[in-house]
């Protein structure tokens, strides 16, 4: 290798190469870290679309105590109820207590149960929530209405949880305790917000917290849930979600690999780059070094046929050859001289039509004696005047 391509190949090495490999190493040093990374946003995420499935169900309830406020004024209307309980099959009752005065206390509920049967328990829940009770007064006052889940209740030998929240009107403020039916209100209000929400990506799906039985899935679930919350509303359940098919790890793992296979194909095209890029400079280093000898042997060539045709030009002009013998002889060498000259410069003249790709060949067959008597005659003269002796033997006549 040639000091030129050296210095070529140190400074590509220096410029591209070595930036470059440390570029990639780091690169890949930090896939761990962005492993992790990846995998904190993404749970970041799922907790994101939990987090606003329990908000959707505590606007939903709001909506609903926003559209009883509107009403208070029929409150003692029979329509009521119809206007109160309509379409919402999950509600299996209403209570709505004055909060100044309890005996105020009217009762809705899709069964005929009436009020004075369930009074005591009723009772006995605002009794054991007073504080939590005053508390919402308290926010209400301030403009805030609070919704607070109050556990749950067996009726019928089913399984209710309680919401109380306040409603006003008139500057009148009533109590209202909602007795909704978890699996209902899962599938009525939330079922259509969390197909919404995990559509072809996520399973999303409400479990009890007892015995973590499903009451509500979007689909199948593969493995275990990624990401899980109580909800607000229904404190004695969790909504949890998990991406279709594949865990966060699958993901993460999954864009780690393509990271990879991104930096290899990366690395292999910069190396056929580099390698291409050096060959192309060795070729023209080559070409230009294959030029400068080419330059030196026509040169070389050219001054032997020159020196022959000086000398023997001199020679007659000086009038030094006596016989006609010796200027035949002399005129014979310039001739031969001469052609030969013509030969090269026609040979150069055909180098740049083969660059050029513009060179046509013409195939003849030709004898090898013919060749070898031609350069034996070309040189002969040069080897008598250096004092040398030669002898040329031919072999059988050998066509090519």
């Amino acid at each position: 290798m040639s000091t030129a391509l050296r210095k070529i190949l140190f400074i590509l090495i220096v410029v591209i190469i070595l930036p470059f490999i440390l570029y990639t190493s780091m690169e890949i040093s930090t896939l761990n870290d962005d492993e992790e990374m990846l995998e904190k946003i993404y749970s970041r995420q799922l907790e994101a679309i939990l987090f606003s499935i329990n908000q959707y169900s505590d606007d939903i309830v709001s909506s609903q105590a926003t559209k009883m406020e509107s009403e208070l004024d029929n409150i003692a209307d029979p329509e009521f109820q119809s206007q109160v309980l309509k379409g919402n099959n999950s509600v299996y009752f209403i209570n709505l207590r004055a909060v100044e005065d309890d005996s105020l206390n009217h009762w809705y509920s899709f069964t005929e149960v009436e009020l004075s049967v369930w009074k005591p328990l009723i009772d006995s829940i605002f009794d054991s929530n007073s504080i939590l009770v005053d508390r919402l007064v308290a926010y209400k006052e301030s403009g805030f209405r609070k919704i607070e889940p109050l556990g749950g209740i067996s009726l019928d030998q089913r399984e209710y949880s309680l919401l109380l929240y306040l409603l006003e009107k008139n500057n009148m403020m009533w109590y209202c305790l909602t007795a909704v039916e978890p699996t209902l209100f899962t599938e009525q209000v939330l079922a259509p917000k969390m197909q919404e929400i995990a559509r072809e990506d996520f399973v999303v799906l409400v479990k009890k917290k007892a015995d973590r039985s499903t009451v509500f899935a979007t689909d199948s679930l593969s493995g275990d849930e990624v990401s899980s919350r109580a909800l607000w509303l229904l404190p004695a359940y969790d909504i949890a979600i998990s991406p279709k098919g594949r865990t966060v790890k699958d993901i993460v793992s999954e864009r780690s690999a393509t990271n990879i296979v991104l930096i290899v194909s990366l690395s292999a095209l910069m190396l056929l780059g580099f390698w291409l890029v050096f060959s192309n400079i060795r070729k023209e280093i080559r070409l230009a070094q294959n030029k400068s000898d080419f330059v030196s042997n026509v040169s070389h060539e050219i001054r032997t046929p020159l020196s022959l045709i000086s000398m023997f030009a001199e020679t007659l002009l000086m009038d030094r050859a006596k016989t006609e013998e010796k200027k035949h002889t002399y005129y014979s060498i310039i001739h031969k001289e001469t052609a030969r000259l013509t030969r090269i410069v026609n040979r150069i003249l055909d180098f740049s039509k083969i660059e050029a790709n513009k060179k046509r060949y013409e195939k003849k067959q030709i004898e090898v004696n013919d060749v070898v008597k031609q350069v034996a005659d070309t040189y002969s003269f040069h080897l008598q005047n250096k004092g040398f002796e030669y002898q040329v033997i031919y072999g059988e006549q050998l066509p090519v």
